[in-house]
């Protein structure tokens, strides 16, 4: 009775992989999704803005919308994501320094009841080869019938993607891009892309 019940139960449910794009990893840095585009995502640092004057600020105006005219194709789609986290955060010991030995003890018990959030930016550059064409399963359709061999195409995919990524950490230098990608932990390979 319980083996039907499961099975109506499991009938009834849809699988994760339709509501999941992504298909495989390509490259350490780059997934191909279910329609053929290539995604590469990066984690940014902040930027203090409340402490930087107005020539800094429109400096990194500036040099975030050459970013975005230099980008700007058919081919291409940006995201952003902020994803807010609890933080606990460490307060340095000091020892035999009086006042400051005092101050450090309730400043730590104040933070040690108060929930911080951290906000992780991050920046998703999605390539799309075929956008322009058309979409969908007619462009999957256009890919196969296409001259060049499908190594060739992710060749060429892949050599977008890079020049995407060289592009994008140049120009957002300050604020210390980290291109989220494949990694080993221990025996095992993981993918902060995929976490992300």
């Amino acid at each position: 009775m319980l083996s039907a019940w499961r099975e109506q139960a499991l009938e009834r449910e849809h699988t994760t992989a339709e509501h999941i794009p992504y298909t495989a990893h390509v490259a350490a840095r780059v997934l191909r999704t279910g329609p053929g585009d290539y995604l590469q995502a990066f984690r940014l640092g902040g930027a203090s803005f409340e402490s930087a004057d107005d020539e800094q600020l429109n400096s990194w105006h500036e040099r975030l919308n050459v970013l975005w005219r230099n980008l700007a194709s058919p081919n291409i789609a940006l995201w952003t994501h902020v994803i807010r986290r609890p933080e606990r955060p460490t307060v340095a010991v000091t020892a035999g320094r009086g006042f400051v030995d005092i101050l450090t003890a309730r400043y730590r018990e104040r933070l040690s009841s108060e929930t911080l959030m951290v906000n992780d930016i991050y920046l998703a550059v999605l390539y799309r080869p075929l956008a322009g064409l058309t979409a969908g399963l007619a462009s999957r359709l256009l890919a196969r019938t296409s001259s060049g061999s499908p190594e060739r195409e992710l060749r060429d995919a892949l050599e977008a993607c890079a020049k995407l990524g060289q592009m994008v950490r140049a120009s957002l230098t300050r604020y210390e891009p980290e291109a989220l990608g494949a990694y080993r932990y221990g025996d095992t390979w993981c993918s902060s892309l995929l976490e992300y």
